[in-house]
């Protein structure tokens, strides 16, 4: 029952927004349906606006997991050009322009630029090691 309304949600999202049907379905995941987060903490006072800021905040993480999500799949599709064209899951020159992109698009956005090539590393170290595993089992095959 659970899960047809999560993907009532997510249909509805997809709809609204042109979200991708993996966004949407993550969105519903976390929309406050079933979900385990509580507005209720003991030690705020009774009007604390910190609920509603938590809120908007575990949205804001659904949508990032969402697109995070996306840009996986998007990696297995890169994995599998790869694997046609004969390249490696680590291009270093695509690594350092990614890194380099992500740090002018937070220095655009007042987001600390170390910071965001920090987070860009660790997760393009995690797809790359994705790429990796998609394309040593294809040669196995």
């Amino acid at each position: 029952m659970e899960f047809r309304f999560r993907r009532k949600i997510a249909d509805d999202l997809r709809h609204i927004g042109h979200i991708p049907p993996i966004s949407a379905l993550a969105l519903a995941a976390v929309s406050g349906h079933g979900s385990h987060m509580s507005e209720y903490d003991p030690d705020l006072p009774p009007d604390s606006a910190m609920p509603a800021l938590r809120a908007r905040i575990d949205a804001l993480d659904a949508r990032l997991v969402a697109l995070l999500a996306e840009r996986s799949a998007l990696i297995d599709e890169a994995a599998r050009i790869k694997t046609r064209e004969h390249l490696p899951a680590r291009i270093h020159s695509r690594v350092e322009e990614v890194a380099a992109n992500a740090r002018r698009l937070a220095s655009g956005q007042g987001l600390d630029p170390d910071l965001a090539e920090r987070l860009w590393r660790v997760m393009m170290d995690h797809f790359i090691a994705q790429e990796d595993k998609i394309l040593s089992a294809r040669k196995d095959d």
